[in-house]
C-alpha cells in the first residue's frame, strides 16, 4: 500500500483554509490594502481610509461590534463601490482584532 505524501504548500493552504485570521490576513492584503494600512505598522496609502489598527484600538470595539461595522462601512457610493461577503467580513474582523493591543498610541496619517 502506498501513500500520497502531501506537498508543504498543500499542507500550508489547508491550514489557512481553515484559520479565520489568516484568511482575514489574506482578503486584508489582497483586497485592502491598496486603501488602508493593514499591518501594525505604516501609513495608509489613501490618506482618508484610517488604519486597520486604529479602526480596532477604539474604545468598545470587539469582535461582535466590528463586524456590524465592516458590514456597513463600504456603503458610501460616491466614494467607492466595494461590498464584502459575510464570509470574508467575519474571516477580516478575526484577523483586524489581532492588531487589537493595549499600548495603542495613534499615528498621525
Amino acid at each position: 500500500m502506498t501513500t500520497a505524501a502531501c506537498s508543504p504548500i498543500a499542507e500550508a493552504d489547508a491550514r489557512t483554509a481553515d484559520d479565520p485570521v489568516a484568511l482575514g490576513h489574506e482578503f486584508a492584503v489582497t483586497r485592502c490594502a491598496s486603501c488602508h494600512a493593514v499591518e501594525l505598522t505604516g501609513l495608509s496609502p489613501n490618506p482618508q481610509s484610517p488604519r486597520f489598527e486604529a479602526v480596532v484600538n477604539r474604545p468598545g470595539v470587539t469582535q461582535e461590534t466590528l463586524v456590524p461595522w465592516l458590514d456597513n462601512s463600504h456603503n458610501f457610493p460616491q466614494d467607492m463601490n466595494f461590498e464584502i461577503a459575510p464570509e470574508d467580513i467575519d474571516h477580516l474582523a478575526a484577523y483586524m482584532m489581532t492588531l487589537q493591543h493595549a499600548d495603542f498610541r495613534p499615528i498621525p496619517q
